[in-house]
């Protein structure tokens, strides 16, 4: 690890922290620079052209394909055993990626709806989308 990396390191885990209750447009550098016990120049030097938004938009997006590949795992072995129908699996994995992230931001930044009622509206909505009907 060169001797940049940690402080790069530090950057990226304040900024993903603080866009992940602020919001990108809401964060300020200044919170960023505390965060990290960096300085702006320290910012500034670890991404020059990029910015934090893209980065943190790239790291979303690996975030989002490590979930909807373990989804995908999922919906292709329910397949197999003849549990659901069978689906283009990885449409439908970042079909429910994208449902799961809608209702989920809504839930950080208001705290509604609470997780109980998310869980007994997101789970049959879900299933029902791939055929899946609950034993008698």
């Amino acid at each position: 690890m060169s001797k940049a990396e940690p402080t790069r390191d530090r950057i990226m885990d304040a900024a993903l922290n603080i866009f992940s209750t602020k919001g990108y447009h809401d964060t300020r550098m200044d919170e960023i620079v505390e965060a990290s016990a960096t300085s702006k120049g320290s910012i500034y030097f670890h991404f020059p052209n990029k910015g934090l938004g893209t980065l943190f938009e790239k790291k979303r997006l690996e975030v989002n394909d490590r979930f909807a590949l373990l989804i995908k795992k999922y919906l292709d072995e329910a397949i197999q055993v003849g549990e659901i129908v069978p689906v283009d699996t990885e449409i439908v994995s970042y079909a429910w990626m994208g449902a799961i992230y809608g209702i989920v931001i809504r839930w950080v930044y208001t705290g509604e709806p609470d997780s109980e009622r998310i869980l007994q509206s997101m789970l049959p909505l879900l299933l029902k989308s791939v055929g899946y009907e609950e034993p008698l």
